[in-house]
């Protein structure tokens, strides 16, 4: 334990939070004034911008930060600051913090990360983005002698599926150790140590790839350019592709919300899911048809929608729901791991968008966490409009019309048809008369 915890650590629960915030006021005046930071006689050191070390400990989990230091975007790479969270929980509380792994190298590289105590373990989360390029030797790299030392459960997003390393070439490791982060821990640790689980599952149980959600989000923003056949015929084929995927989550998957932080949002997917799939499958089916053509216009709420656009419209908003539906599964089966192996300390490395959701199954928990937070990235709500119900009940109404149109156009043929024989009669008796 360092100098600065011993310190800080003997005034744990002397001062008041009042007391605190204006120790922090008149440091920070002292600091705009002189440019320096005081000292409290009491024995606690703010800390300056220079001591923000990785290594240094906080009181009751929770950074004290230098008014330079104090916005997200201007945090050094090195500092840990608090989250924020209002209240500590009582299992947290214990007379000398824990020493989180990431307290131990030096946070260099892009990444979020939360820490914090649970049923007496401690739980660590790594959040990143994906795309994001990181350098040969990296913060991934440094926590491994740490992970190999201290034995924690390791989880990390990679497919179920695809949870071995004996077929990834020289050109695929290369790409997956440069991106990102979480596939580093996989690739250095999946075939050395035993207390590492793939926790994506989305293929398992029938959902779609990365792979196959990246060319299809690809696609359909390029056909929205301008019509033409090829891309039409397209887009029919990914609908076809998407309607066993979604009943598939009506029928099943989506039972797994039940029981979880998650299950209010069942219905909400369920109607979000039945209102966009039966418009793809009605627009479908018109088309065959020949009762609708991807050129016509549907006026509907005083705008004029080209069915064709329409329709890519839909398939965009059901690719993201599948995308953000899958996701949410992946949180859920984190969340079951960290359930079923209770007294281990666990790692997790996975997207932001899983540390944002997961932070919110564990409310009133004391993080310790660095780098900028995205709460916008924890919605866990469907992408839906106001206007997929009209829609449907408009593609109805047309489906109707459009069956008793062409019932009266036969109609119409036939008595066409009987009136030529009558003339034709008439015409043929006036001839006899005439003859006689």
């Amino acid at each position: 334990m360092s100098k600065n915890k011993a310190e800080i650590d003997k005034t744990k629960g002397v001062l008041s939070i009042s007391q605190i915030e204006q120790m922090r006021r008149t440091l920070q005046m002292a600091d705009r004034e002189m440019g320096r930071l005081s000292k409290k006689s009491s024995g606690k050191a703010e800390e300056s911008p220079k001591s923000t070390s990785p290594k240094s400990k906080k009181s009751s989990g929770k950074a004290e930060e230098s008014p330079k230091s104090a916005s997200p975007k201007s945090a050094s790479p090195k500092s840990k600051k608090s989250l924020g969270k209002a209240e500590e929980s009582p299992k947290s509380a214990s007379p000398e913090e824990p020493e989180f792994i990431f307290e131990k190298v030096d946070i260099s590289s892009p990444m979020s990360i939360v820490g914090f105590l649970r049923d007496g373990r401690k739980i660590e989360i790594y959040g990143e983005n994906h795309a994001k390029k990181i350098t040969k030797k990296n913060t991934y790299t440094e926590l491994i002698p740490h992970i190999k030392k201290e034995k924690p459960l390791v989880l990390v997003e990679h497919s179920t599926t695809l949870c071995y390393t004996h077929d990834i070439t020289p050109k695929m490791k290369e790409t997956m150790l440069s991106t990102g982060g979480n596939q580093t821990i996989f690739l250095h640790l999946k075939d050395k140590y035993k207390d590492i689980e793939c926790i994506d599952n989305r293929i398992e149980i029938g959902l779609l790839s990365a792979v196959q959600e990246i060319q299809l989000a690809k696609f359909l923003d390029g056909a929205q350019e301008s019509y033409n056949e090829g891309w039409a015929e397209k887009s029919k084929e990914i609908a076809l592709f998407f309607i066993p995927v979604v009943q598939s989550i009506l029928h099943e998957i989506i039972k797994r919300f039940r029981g979880t932080i998650f299950e209010e949002f069942e219905k909400k997917y369920k109607e979000t899911f039945l209102n966009q799939i039966m418009i793809v499958t009605m627009i479908l089916r018109l088309l065959g048809e020949g009762k609708l053509n991807f050129q016509d216009i549907i006026r509907i709420s005083d705008m004029n929608l080209p069915v064709y656009n329409l329709f890519l419209r839909i398939l965009e908003h059901i690719l993201i729901n599948i995308k953000r539906f899958g996701s949410i599964i992946v949180d859920i089966n984190i969340l079951k791991h960290i359930e079923k192996n209770p007294g281990r300390d666990i790692m997790i490395f996975c997207g932001n968008n899983h540390l944002e959701r997961l932070m919110l199954a564990f409310p009133g928990e004391q993080y310790i966490g660095k780098d900028e937070f995205h709460p916008e990235l924890s919605d866990p709500m469907p992408d839906s409009s106001p206007l997929d119900k009209i829609i449907v009940e408009h593609l109805r109404r047309l489906d109707k019309r459009g069956k008793g149109t062409k019932k009266s156009r036969k109609g119409t043929k036939k008595s066409r048809k009987n009136t030529r024989k009558q003339r034709r009669r008439i015409h043929k008796n006036k001839k006899t008369r005439i003859r006689k």
